[in-house]
């Protein structure tokens, strides 16, 4: 990943900012898929089904959904198990508001080595076009926890308010790496606080990855029009197929030390 400092920006690059959080108040609710994610946190056993959980989900998906991007869904399998380490920060990720330092530290579990938040410049990467993307400016990368807390107060629905701070998450990319990981646990976090799951119950991952550069291409969007149903049509997309690859997993055969 390539670093550049405010003063490099040229016109080549584009910047994403966090859109105002009233936008969210105009989003549809989303009952079916709310319900959908309650059911499965209901049949769950929380510590034992949910312990591999991105794993077995992964393996499903590369071998009957065929994903866009098999290859980043396999990155699933080079890393630690997710569940673990929410499980172990479930009650920061629940916290509200969100406390910044226990998600950095999540974040090096995640990762596997210290991480922290970027200093004084700003990340980018290349689109296919090779056109530069700059994730928002210090000022909303530094403010991360009160965008989601806003955008909380803001939302009618849970699933929103959740996939709400995956995006600005994401968007503000303040971590020096981990940001997609640690957005993604942000939604369990914000489902945990609605109260509609108790564990890590969506294997959310291999549903992400295996979109590839889209989630690139809709925050690029979502920043340049300012519409959040943008964004929150598409996260919705993939948290139904996060759904689906649950279910799917749930219907696998216990293990006999089960």
């Amino acid at each position: 990943m390539t670093l550049l400092s405010v003063r490099d920006i040229t016109d080549s690059v584009s910047i994403l900012e966090v859109p105002a959080v009233a936008g969210l108040m105009e989003c549809r609710a989303l009952p079916e898929l709310q319900a959908r994610i309650t059911a499965l946190d209901n049949s769950s056993r929380a510590f034992i089904d949910t312990f591999g959980l991105e794993t077995r989900a992964a393996a499903i998906s590369l071998r009957y959904r065929r994903p866009e991007h098999p290859r980043l869904v396999k990155r699933v399998f080079e890393r630690s198990a997710i569940e673990p380490h929410l499980l172990s920060s479930w009650r920061h990720l629940a916290d509200r508001p969100l406390a910044a330092d226990k998600i950095a530290e999540l974040a090096g579990r995640l990762c596997g080595r210290a991480v922290g938040y970027a200093a004084s410049r700003m990340q980018t990467h290349p689109d296919p076009s090779g056109r530069m993307t700059v994730y928002a400016p210090r000022a909303q990368q530094n403010s991360w926890p009160h965008l989601i807390m806003a955008a909380e107060s803001a939302c009618n629905c849970p699933i929103n308010s959740a996939l709400a701070a995956f995006c600005i998450f994401v968007v503000c990319h303040p971590l020096r790496d981990g940001n997609g990981r640690v957005g993604r646990s942000l939604i369990h976090g914000g489902l945990a606080r609605a109260g509609l799951i108790s564990a890590p119950v969506l294997p959310l991952a291999p549903a992400f990855l295996g979109r590839g550069p889209q989630i690139g291409e809709v925050m690029a969007a979502f920043s340049a029009t300012g519409q959040w149903s943008i964004a929150l049509d598409w996260a919705a997309e993939v948290l139904a197929e996060a759904c689906e690859l649950a279910e799917a997993v749930s219907r696998l055969p216990a293990s006999a030390d089960q």
